[in-house]
């Protein structure tokens, strides 16, 4: 979800007399942190609670992640692979 899309369910809660959003859920972490492009800034203004999905990252940042085998921990390998997957997904969102 984008900051916008906070913004027109708010502003359409409000036009049909309803309560509104009270929180947004959106997966964030040390890995996964696109939603303070927009999402935070935006529940900031509308005065939301934000709750973190995820911010382990799937265990990745806990250590106790499994490989997709779910025998061994996961490897440098994997880690590297799945920073490099969220970085090139925050580097998309701030070129666009």
């Amino acid at each position: 979800m984008l900051g916008w899309h906070l913004v027109k369910a708010q502003a359409a809660a409000k036009e049909r007399h309803f309560m509104g959003l009270v929180t947004e859920q959106h997966k964030y972490s040390l890995l996964e942190r696109t939603p303070e492009l927009e999402v935070l800034p935006a529940t900031k203004d509308l005065g939301l609670g934000v709750v973190a999905w995820s911010p382990l990252a799937g265990g990745v940042l806990g250590g106790n992640a499994l490989n997709k085998n779910r025998t061994t921990h996961i490897t440098t390998i994997d880690l590297l692979k799945y920073i490099t997957h969220s970085l090139r997904n925050f580097l998309s969102c701030v070129r666009n």
